[in-house]
């Protein structure tokens, strides 16, 4: 007969070894991070909305020079404690904008509910006289405010008396044009540098005109070939400085010469 043994009479398998005090160790451990890893999650969701819901705290400004903190931030039309989640860069940066000493703005929100607001302001290259006031210039000929806290600015001053602009103006003047042109020329003239002039006559837009200091003598240039009529002004140079306070005016219009008006 076959040896068998039923299988109602198998004896109990072999026992199962327990974690021991290192694997509870490494077990706890493991329940612990996971846990920890969930919470980490968990919290920020959750405390997230209550935190960026909350007013705005500060308004950093940076790269002004010429307006203040307070000038830039009054820009912003804003209610008063408004929530920082709400605020929309943009449309800030827009509000900004209209400030005309702002030629451009960038703005970002900060993780400690605050604004970092970046200006560039405007450079002024001249001063305006106008009908109404004395303003700055810059190379796009907006109109600026002159700052009551500003030292002021070694510039030329364009004059325009037939023209009333206000703060923000965009001026569209060929005069402006040709006088920052000018401008350029004489930065470095031997004859006539800029330093030399007292204002530039801009308001006639078929003629450009300027006055010297200290005397006062005009000399009208047209509206082109402002380099030709500088290199005739260089060649009677002698002879005007011989009689300049006699002179009422000198005419470079002229292509074939010199119109010398005396007083």
């Amino acid at each position: 007969m076959k040896d068998y043994t039923p299988l109602g009479n198998q004896g109990p398998g072999p026992k199962k070894k327990g974690l021991g005090p290192q694997g509870a160790t490494l077990d706890w451990l493991s329940r612990f991070l996971t846990l920890a890893g969930l919470l980490l999650i968990l919290v920020p969701l959750v405390w997230a909305p209550f935190y960026l819901s909350r007013p705005l705290r500060a308004i950093a400004v940076e790269g002004n020079r010429v307006l203040s903190a307070q000038e830039v931030a009054a820009r912003l039309r804003m209610e008063p404690s408004p929530l920082w989640i709400g605020l929309d860069p943009y449309e800030l940066e827009t509000q900004i904008l209209e400030e005309p000493w702002v030629q451009s703005v960038n703005i970002k929100k900060t993780s400690t509910l605050g604004l970092l607001v970046a200006v560039t302001e405007r450079q002024p290259v001249a001063y305006f006289k106008a009908q109404n006031g004395l303003f700055l210039l810059d190379s796009d000929q907006m109109v600026l405010v002159r700052p009551s806290l500003w030292g002021g600015w070694d510039l030329p001053v364009f004059t325009d008396l037939n023209l009333k602009v206000n703060a923000g103006d965009k001026l569209v003047s060929s005069g402006v044009y040709r006088a920052l042109e000018l401008t350029k020329l004489l930065d470095q003239d031997p004859v006539l540098p800029l330093s030399a002039v007292s204002e530039f006559l801009v308001g006639d837009p078929m003629n450009l005109s300027l006055i010297t200091q200290p005397g006062g003598l005009e000399v009208r240039l047209g509206f082109e070939g402002l380099e030709e009529k500088l290199a005739r002004l260089h060649q009677a140079s002698g002879e005007i400085k011989k009689r300049e306070d006699r002179l009422a005016y000198i005419d470079l219009r002229h292509p074939q010469g010199i119109v010398i008006k005396r007083k």
